[in-house]
This record gives structure tokens, C-alpha cells and sequence, in this order.
């Protein structure tokens, strides 16, 4: 379960590595955050490929609060089929407001629950999904 203030690896490849989370969004009070969910994040460590290299655009600053997708998680879910899904690590993929993903390719698995929320776009960029 994502909570206020915990720290995710970013899996696309907007040039942020490590963020953190400053809000839940959704509707009503929410306790957590499920695969799927939107989160407000904070850049807490930038990929030194982006800063040094002049030819490419920084997509992402250091502090900056962006939109992100959570699409793997520690805690265990549910599926309809009847399966549980865990992964090793909590990570997100940074998106805008208007919901497309800053990168252009994200990096290992991703949770299914993104297909039944309409994360189609997040779904396209990776090529593994349990």
C-alpha cells in the first residue's frame, strides 16, 4: 500500500529515478493507493545521463511535483480471475494532467489492474505484463 511520504522507483524513462509521494488523489478521503491510482510525487533523484547531455531535453527537475501512475506495488492484489500479483518493489510512471506518460518506453513489468482502469497508453510502452 502506497502512503503519503513513501519512497518509489520511477520505471520510465522521463529522466527521474527516485520519487516521493506527496498526495493521493481520488475520490473522497483515501487511506491508500492501488495499482492504477494517480499519485502526486515529488523528484527526489534525477538520472545524470539527462543533466549532463545538452542534446537532450530534461523532461524532469530535482523537487519538482508531477502526476504519476502507480503500476507495481509491494502489497499484494486481488485479481477477478482469482490470481495474486506481488512485486518487489513499489515504482510509478510519470504522466501529465491530461494522463500520457513523459516517457516514450517503461522498463520491466507492470500490474494487469492497469488494463481494467483504461491505462492503455502506460500499457503500450512495456513489453511484460503477469
Amino acid at each position: 500500500m502506497i502512503h503519503s511520504q513513501t519512497s518509489l522507483n520511477v520505471l520510465d524513462n522521463s529522466g527521474a529515478k527516485k520519487v516521493k509521494c506527496v498526495q493521493l488523489l481520488g475520490n473522497g478521503p483515501p487511506s491508500h493507493a492501488c495499482p492504477g491510482d494517480t499519485v502526486v510525487v515529488s523528484i527526489r533523484k534525477v538520472s545524470s545521463k539527462n543533466v549532463s547531455s545538452p542534446s537532450k531535453r530534461v523532461k524532469v527537475t530535482r523537487g519538482g511535483l508531477h502526476y504519476a501512475v502507480l503500476v507495481r506495488s509491494t502489497k499484494e492484489n486481488h485479481s477477478e480471475t482469482g490470481t495474486w500479483t506481488r512485486f518487489g518493489d513499489n515504482a510509478v510512471v510519470l504522466v501529465n494532467e491530461a494522463g500520457s506518460p513523459y516517457g516514450t518506453r517503461v522498463r520491466g513489468p507492470i500490474s494487469g489492474e492497469l488494463r481494467s482502469r483504461n491505462r492503455m497508453k502506460i500499457m503500450s510502452l512495456t513489453y511484460e505484463t503477469p
